[in-house]
């Protein structure tokens, strides 16, 4: 099962090729990911990122539904 921490990851190296995943452990209250990139995220970057993560997760639902639903049937 993926996670919000990956999907978050997987949407951040989308949208910034050259961003290098470091650490990202769970935390009390969550997670969190240091990225190591040339230029700081800005507000709008954590907007776009925010829309991908939700376009990842539908594609993510999408394709276990298939699965599934291929599975069941056969």
């Amino acid at each position: 099962m993926v996670q919000s921490a990956h999907i978050m990851a997987m949407a951040v190296q989308k949208l910034f090729p050259d961003a290098q995943v470091t650490i990202g452990p769970w935390i009390e209250k969550g997670f969190y990911y240091d990225f190591d990139m040339k230029e700081p995220l800005t507000d709008k970057d954590l907007k776009r990122i925010k829309k991908e993560m939700v376009i990842l997760e539908y594609q993510l639902l999408a394709s276990s539904y298939m699965y599934f639903k291929a599975f069941i049937i056969y």
